[in-house]
């Protein structure tokens, strides 16, 4: 009985529009206040039999939706606000995780905080939004209410029954209290709670500027109107609610005990970009030295400059803040080193350390950050853990699409099916549905790469090729022309294509790496390996490749004014000195080449 006066009480005070400067005291009371009503609840829900976490499931995908609520996330940039707005997006991203992909059977409640759980820094909630005597404080899990507004809207609109819902005690401006379809939460004693008579799936998902629940459901709906909710005794003298723009960050009352507890977060600096980067590339590098800001701060496998380690040498001169995962990527290069060098054992590997990578890059990804420019290959991870929603993305596209690269591949077996390399490896389906959802996602698509930045024409920003610098190259003495293949011996870089090209031909064929198609591939051919001199005494290099994504040594055989010949997949269109022939045709190729041997002849004569 006492109790249940208390927690009257409480709800009266919360819905009480209270001027007066917070004390200590009034905050001891209401801390003491919602102890009880926390273990009265607890307690209650315990015993409840009809309470229970739901489940996420792989279908329901397509079923209809039946109801959607979109409120936008950034909704108040008075000052002082930021902060908390920033934080309430990391809460509302954290809940989303937890709740999108649930599945709830026929005349099964949902609850709110049955599904989402105590919201705790240990369990990467941070400080948003609350409303509390008045005031808007920072607190851990502060801005959920976004979800349970959006959550009620949804259930309303679908029809179905509210069993539990609380109004705001006040209006923050821009939420959707203002249209009175609003549900407060906070953990455990104020809930939101709903059920249908339909087995129903929840999406929940931030896009760059809004917070998105959509409802899924089998059947016509049950209820041709929304279901009107018999208010709570505390909800009748709540309709006329005031609205609220005090926040502790923005009242400069220094006299308020909160004001002291909270000026260290007032301080904090605004937005800021996370450059999340792998492999080195140097059109990337010079890209983000141009455009990073000095707030902003990079993730770097290794201290490149410091190590000289070509792999990792970004330079990033415009970044201020660079971090590193030397443990992780210790590990990674011992492992990788020991695997073979071509092989599904060696790709799936790769693909863990991936993983591994961007779940560490991930811990970097606090509140502020609100754009994030990230290497292709940790895309997907990220954004199958949920870590990109509600910010703006920019990928720096290094491959093909994990769905494009398997459609070329397949392409080249059906070609070549004896090959043992083409159909070795493919990637998991789900990996290549997440990249493709995040490529979608993105706002821009950054490569050097011609072709990959044709898939993607209202996206792709286009960079120029980094041209090594030309090594002086002597003269190499007259003889049989001698022609570079610009790769190891595989299917996919071309090998079949090049081997039926030179057919017949009299040249001399250097291998720029492995023969892996197997012994006598270049049965018939005059073949060598190359060394390290191979630039001099090449006439021409060549890679008619189906997949080649970063062609450096035809750009260094550019520089070095030898022509090249490559398929449009090698993405040097425009660069001087390549000529690019069809991918797969060698007849195309051959012609190529022949033009050009019959131009080193008539060189020759000349001279």
């Amino acid at each position: 009985m006492l109790i249940g006066i208390i927690a009257r009480r409480t709800q009266v005070a919360r819905n009480t529009s209270n001027q007066q400067e917070p004390t200590r005291l009034a905050s001891a009371v209401h801390a003491f206040k919602v102890a009880a009503v926390t273990a009265r609840r607890l307690v209650q829900d315990t015993l409840d039999p009809t309470l229970t976490r739901h489940q996420k499931l792989a279908h329901a995908d397509t079923w209809p939706v039946v109801a959607e609520s979109i409120s936008p996330i950034w909704t108040n940039e008075a000052p002082g606000e930021w902060e908390l707005e920033a934080g309430k997006v990391e809460n509302l991203r954290q809940a989303a995780r937890l709740l999108d992909g649930l599945v709830i059977p026929a005349g099964d409640v949902f609850s709110f905080w049955a599904q989402i759980g105590r919201p705790t820094r240990r369990r990467g909630f941070v400080e948003g939004r609350e409303i509390l005597q008045g005031c808007v404080v920072p607190s851990v899990g502060g801005g959920l209410c976004q979800l349970s507004n959006a959550l009620y809207d949804a259930a309303q609109r679908a029809g179905f029954e509210i069993v539990e819902r609380h109004r705001h005690s006040k209006i923050v401006p821009g939420s959707m209290a203002e249209q009175d379809r609003d549900a407060t939460v906070f953990w455990p004693h104020i809930d939101l709670r709903f059920r249908s008579e339909r087995t129903f799936k929840l999406e929940a998902r931030l896009t760059r500027d809004a917070f998105v629940i959509r409802l899924r459901a089998l059947g016509t709906p049950v209820y041709e109107t929304p279901a009107k909710t018999k208010p709570e005794p505390h909800e009748e003298a709540a309709q006329a609610r005031p609205n609220t723009h005090k926040n502790c960050l923005n009242c400069h009352k220094v006299e308020c005990f909160r004001y002291w507890k909270h000026r260290k977060l007032a301080r904090k600096p605004g937005a800021r970009t996370a450059f999340l980067l792998d492999s080195h590339w140097p059109e990337f590098d010079a890209y983000i030295s141009q455009s990073a800001q000095r707030s902003d701060f990079a993730c770097i496998p290794l201290p490149g400059r410091a190590l000289r380690n070509p792999r990792y040498a970004w330079r990033l001169d415009g970044v201020h803040d660079v971090r590193h995962v030397l443990g992780l990527t210790a590990l990674r290069g011992l492992h990788t080193r020991a695997l073979r060098a071509q092989g599904a054992e060696r790709q799936q590997a790769l693909l863990d350390w991936d993983r591994a990578l961007a779940q560490v890059y991930a811990q970097h990804l606090d509140p502020r950050v609100t754009r994030v420019v990230v290497s292709q290959n940790l895309l997907p991870f990220l954004w199958q853990a949920g870590h990109l929603q509600g910010r703006h993305v920019d990928v720096l596209v290094t491959r093909f699409p994990v769905a494009e690269l398997h459609r070329r591949l397949d392409a080249a077996a059906k070609i070549h099916p004896q090959s043992p390399t083409l159909g070795d490896f493919r990637a998991p389906e789900a990996l290549a549905e997440a990249e493709d959802a995040a490529l979608a996602y993105a706002d821009k698509l950054i490569t050097p790469h011609s072709a990959i930045a044709e898939l993607f024409p209202r996206k792709s920003v286009h960079l120029a090729w980094h041209l090594p610098q030309a090594q002086p190259r002597s003269r190499r003495s007259q003889g049989r022309p001698t022609i570079v293949f610009a790769a190891s011996t595989v299917g996919r870089k071309g090998a079949y294509e090049l081997r039926e090209a030179l057919r017949g031909l009299d040249v001399d064929l250097r291998i720029l790496g492995r023969e892996l198609e197997g012994d006598g591939f270049w049965a018939g051919h005059r073949t060598s390996k190359c060394g390290e001199d191979w630039l001099r005494d090449a006439d021409a290099v060549v890679l008619p490749a189906h997949v080649e994504h970063q062609p450096r040594v035809l750009l260094e055989a550019a520089a070095a004014n030898i022509p090249v010949f490559a398929s449009r997949a090698c993405g040097l269109g425009g660069v001087d000195g390549v000529e690019e022939v069809p991918v797969g045709d060698a007849d195309a190729l051959r012609a190529a080449i022949v033009a050009h041997l019959e131009l080193l002849r008539a060189s020759s004569s000349a001279a």
